[in-house]
């Protein structure tokens, strides 16, 4: 049969030797990466300074069906692969190993299922309900969170998570689940705080609407496919979306988490105020919660410094998007959104006026800002900002809240992944790097830095290794 002669294939049987000799021992880590690198495609798109011809595509495309059905038997062997590795505390390994998965998962759709599986498989084996996070946990979120922010990686991811009620054997929606803990703890260990940046960067790749495979539905695209559609094929589901936002505000709301993941669940907030659809999930789940933002603004006060400011950007930049939505982008062709929120409404999700009995946090902010101006000058603007925002709740808030029901709007079923491999753009015109077109930029193995001797450092007991692999060598002896 074909598959039988895809398997015995002297393409197949070449690659089974490279990934078992990748594999086989840890000395080989480095040059069986480096061979594999220089063996696949690199990813798409192809940069060209003019549009490649139908059978300079068709060649392209054809190479990376070819290589996708060739390494098809051989999952099982990239599985292990990237499980044995990926948990590695050595950045150079770490580096060379994310630009072998990117170039597999880029190779089609059955490539992108075993490379994603493979890391959260292990993240799977390492979920625990013990708090803080592992550093073991630590460094497969930071991987994880790596390749999320390739398109082949996240629509692999996407389909992976979604709940299928009729399929019993699902094991990555109860991953979400387990990283809503991890997101929800309140931890200071370094370990367990980078875990959540991590999480949150996650979530920020799966909220980015441009990172997608599918070509957008821009004036430059002729309009191929509808605004609908591609934002199913580009953002989670309603119910995974909802569940995050939620997540997410509560983890901003809890005063004992870190400033730096704070505005990583704002900035995430900010990038769904970009469409109706993800604003409708992120108004809802305000609603539901309608002392978050006054607990951030209380939060940014009590720890008031640069990180704190940082903090005030980014919560005004989210108020500002939910008053007034940004012109749409005539490249990407989304529409403008309609939704916004009145400043009554703006009023009560910051909970101005709520209690009577203190002043809003906000004119505490104000003054720190204020006396922080006398020292750094570039702070003007985000003053200027908190006393228009204080002028417009004075004036404004204080209105009658208009009863105003928003319409859910409804997304329908993604394409399948393999409808998305074939919508991709194989090629982008425009000013070609030269510099990202040479086999150094590309095949260089990375190497380590200074501070990656002091950092990562991850402890073994050798007489244990030694007993347990070695159990009759006599070392006691020697």
């Amino acid at each position: 049969t074909e598959t039988e002669a895809l398997n015995k294939s002297l393409w197949t049987l070449m690659m089974t030797e490279v990934f078992k000799f990748t594999v086989s021992t840890p000395n080989n880590f480095l040059p069986g990466l480096s061979l594999l690198s220089e063996l696949l495609p690199l990813p798409l798109q192809v940069q060209s300074r003019s549009p490649l011809p139908d059978e300079e595509i068709t060649r392209v495309v054809n190479c990376r069906k070819l290589w996708s059905a060739h390494l098809h038997c051989l999952s099982s062997l990239i599985h292990e692969m990237i499980s044995t590795m990926c948990s590695s505390s050595y950045n150079p390994l770490l580096q060379l190993l994310r630009s072998v998965c990117v170039q597999l998962a880029d190779l089609a759709a059955p490539t992108a299922l075993t490379v994603t599986r493979a890391v959260l498989d292990t993240i799977v084996k390492a979920v625990s309900s013990e708090w803080p996070v592992s550093s073991h946990m630590m460094r497969l979120l930071t991987f994880l969170a790596c390749l999320a922010t390739h398109a082949p990686v996240k629509a692999a991811l996407l389909h992976l998570t979604i709940r299928n009620n009729s399929d019993k054997t699902q094991r990555y929606p109860d991953l979400i689940v387990s990283l809503c803990h991890i997101l929800r703890a309140n931890h200071e260990s370094p370990t367990h705080v980078q875990a959540q940046e991590c999480i949150l960067s996650v979530i920020q790749s799966l909220c980015h609407c441009e990172l997608t495979l599918v070509p957008p539905p821009g004036i430059l695209q002729g309009g191929a496919v509808s605004t609908e559609m591609y934002l199913a094929n580009t953002l989670p589901p309603r119910d995974l979306l909802g569940t995050l936002t939620l997540v997410m505000l509560e983890h901003a709301a809890d005063p004992g988490h870190s400033q730096t993941t704070v505005q990583g669940c704002l900035r995430a907030f900010l990038m769904l105020t970009e469409h109706d659809y993800g604003f409708f999930h992120l108004k809802n789940c305000l609603e539901k919660k309608p002392d978050a933002l006054y607990n951030v603004v209380t939060k940014i006060v009590s720890v008031w410094g640069p990180e704190a400011r940082e903090t005030l950007s980014c919560l005004l930049e989210l108020l500002r998007g939910c008053l007034t939505p940004d012109a749409p982008d005539e490249v990407l062709g989304l529409p403008a959104r309609t939704f916004t929120v009145t400043a009554p409404e703006l009023a009560n999700l910051l909970g101005w006026g709520r209690h009577s009995d203190s002043k809003h946090p906000l004119y505490a902010v104000n003054t720190l800002l204020q006396e922080s101006r006398a020292e750094d000058e570039s702070l003007e603007t985000l003053c200027e900002n908190v006393t228009e925002l204080i002028r417009l709740l004075e004036s404004d808030g204080s209105k009658p809240l208009e009863p105003k029901e928003l319409s859910e709007p409804l997304l329908p079923a993604p394409d399948s992944l393999l409808a998305q491999w074939s919508a991709r753009p194989v090629f982008v015109v425009g000013d070609v790097e030269d510099d990202r077109l040479t086999v150094s930029y590309w095949l260089t193995v990375p190497q380590p830095d200074d501070q990656d001797s002091d950092m990562q450092q991850v402890g073994c007991d050798l007489m244990e290794v030694a007993r347990v692999e070695l159990p009759d060598l006599p070392l006691a002896e020697r």
